[in-house]
């Protein structure tokens, strides 16, 4: 209901990559934007938002498991990644945590966990925790659509973007724009968090050939 009768229910119109609110009182509506407000891919009313909120973040995970860790090898990793995240006093988010060694087999060295917060192609955003173990690498990689931001949570990482390379401590944030190459390292045990656009399948381009199908996942 809205709270008050003189101020008109504001639109919403949502974009690929951000969420915009529309207050006609201020003569903006999604019309102006170019949305149509009774179509729900494009443009939601308030009411509609708020049902859409009150069901909770969705979590959309486009999954390839031939590139994940399985069986008691998976047991053994999950086991020590929950006991260092219980160390630091971290709960991770309800979805399933998924073990990638990119199909190389070598976990330990190459890989990284992720846990979903949520996915939601249709709203345009992602967010996703990361772990990884000291001296694991998350393989040097670029997304052609994907904007993705990495936040350190906890420990340190090694991170490689472009041409450059930094350490990342507890705090540090860095955005990478789609198209530049990117790999971190844990220098700790570490956990990201990546706050970015939808991840999807066949927007994950890796320089090792051997990941995926020739470099494609």
């Amino acid at each position: 209901m809205n709270p008050n009768p003189m101020m008109p229910t504001p639109s919403v119109c949502i974009f690929p990559s951000s969420l915009r609110i529309l207050n006609s009182a201020f003569g903006f509506t999604a019309e102006s934007y170019g949305c149509d407000t009774g179509d729900v891919k494009f443009g939601l009313t308030s009411a509609e938002l708020s049902r859409k909120l009150a069901s909770g973040p969705v979590v959309t995970m486009e999954r390839d498991d031939r590139y994940e860790v399985h069986g008691t090898a998976r047991e053994k990793a999950l086991e020590n990644i929950n006991k260092q995240l219980a160390e630091w006093g971290i709960t991770m988010p309800p979805a399933t945590a998924v073990l990638f060694d990119f199909g190389l087999g070598r976990f330990m060295e190459i890989g990284e966990t992720e846990f979903w917060v949520a996915n939601e192609p249709d709203l345009g955003y992602c967010a996703k925790f990361l772990f990884v173990f000291a001296g694991q690498t998350c393989p040097y990689h670029h997304h052609i659509v994907k904007h993705g931001t990495f936040f350190v949570l906890k420990g340190r990482v090694l991170m490689k973007y472009g041409s450059e390379e930094r350490v990342m401590e507890q705090g540090d944030v860095l955005a990478i724009p789609p198209g530049v190459g990117h790999s971190f390292t844990g220098i700790t045990n570490a956990l990201l968090l990546e706050a970015s656009m939808p991840s999807t399948l066949h927007d994950n381009f890796f320089a090792d050939h051997e990941i995926g199908q020739n470099g494609m996942i």
